[in-house]
């Protein structure tokens, strides 16, 4: 596997490592824990730029809410 990395740190179809990792888990999921009638297609078309962003910006809320709710904790 050969990673081509842009100036921006993004990959040159368009996708950063958080969106790989959450298309990998998509995949776990599907391939490991569901079964095979309710699993998740992993042959999907490219995304669009602002679906890529909205993407981005669950994954960044997720980490920052999660560091969060450790320190309360």
């Amino acid at each position: 596997w050969r990673s081509e990395s842009t100036a921006r740190g993004s990959k040159k179809d368009g996708f950063s490592c958080g969106v790989y990792v959450a298309r990998w888990f998509d995949y776990y999921v599907s391939t490991y824990t569901l079964s095979p009638d309710k699993s998740i297609s992993t042959d999907t078309e490219p995304l669009f730029k602002t679906e890529l962003e909205i993407i981005r910006y669950k994954l960044f809320c997720y980490v920052l809410f999660g560091m969060q709710a450790d320190k309360t904790a």
